[in-house]
């Protein structure tokens, strides 16, 4: 099983009868002293709280909150019934698999 939820939303409705899939995802993070300095000690958060993927720069995240939810559908359903498409999902990946012993020791071959 897919550890993304828009993965594993966006396998639901491809192959299969389900004509929509809702995928929903929420972070909120009420940090700790404790947890903070785990952290900045794991070296997990930006020294300027600034996130820089992929970036030469790249010196940890910065934190926040947020929330999403995003409805999938087929695009050919989409276009029979006039929905109002904002973007078309032509691929999804993970770049951790959920088995390891954490998001900062990604699997390999996962990536």
């Amino acid at each position: 099983m897919p550890s993304h939820p828009t993965t594993a939303s966006a396998l639901a409705v491809v192959p299969s009868e389900k004509l929509t899939s809702i995928s929903t995802l929420s972070s909120l993070r009420m940090p700790t002293k404790r947890l903070t300095r785990v952290l900045n000690k794991a070296g997990e958060i930006s020294r300027d709280g600034t996130c820089r993927s992929f970036d030469h720069g790249a010196n940890g995240h910065g934190r926040g909150e947020g929330a999403a939810i995003v409805i999938l559908n087929r695009l050919g359903d989409a276009l029979r019934d006039s929905d109002n498409v904002l973007a078309v999902l032509k691929i999804s990946a993970a770049g951790q698999d959920g088995r390891t012993n954490g998001i900062m020791t990604p699997n390999f071959v996962a990536q």
